[in-house]
C-alpha cells in the first residue's frame, strides 16, 4: 500500500518525492537555453550557491558549470499547516575549461592567418 501522507502530531503531512533542486542551463547572456532542468538534484543542494563552480558528470564526459543565481520558494503542504517544503531553482552557465579555450585561440588564429594577403 503507498502512503502519500504521514501523520505528526495530528497533521496529516504529503510526502513529496520529487522535492529536488532544479539547475537550469542559461547562455553567456543568461537566457534559458530549456524550459526543462539540466538536472535535478534530489538530495541536499545546499552547496548550491551564486559564483559556485562544479563539474558535471554526463556519462564520463565532464563540462564546467558556474552557478549563476539562486532562487528559493517556500512551498506550504496545507492552507492552515505549519510543514512545508523549500523548493530550489538555480540558473547555471556552462564554463570552457583550458582546452577548449586553447582549442578556440588556436582557430581564430588560423582563421587570421588565412585572411592575410
Amino acid at each position: 500500500m503507498r502512503r502519500h501522507f504521514f501523520d505528526f502530531e495530528g497533521q496529516r503531512i504529503p510526502i513529496r518525492r520529487e522535492e529536488a533542486t532544479e539547475l537550469y542551463e542559461v547562455d553567456a547572456e543568461g537566457n534559458l537555453l530549456s524550459r526543462k532542468p539540466l538536472v535535478m538534484l534530489l538530495g541536499d543542494g545546499s552547496w548550491v550557491e551564486e559564483g559556485r563552480e562544479f563539474r558535471l558528470n554526463r556519462r564520463g564526459e565532464k563540462a564546467l558549470y558556474q552557478v549563476v543565481q539562486v532562487e528559493y520558494e517556500v512551498e506550504l503542504h496545507q492552507p492552515r499547516g505549519l510543514y512545508g517544503q523549500v523548493r530550489r531553482r538555480a540558473l547555471v552557465c556552462r564554463v570552457p575549461d583550458w582546452h577548449e579555450v586553447e582549442a578556440s585561440v588556436k582557430a581564430e588564429l588560423e582563421v587570421k592567418d588565412d585572411e592575410r594577403p
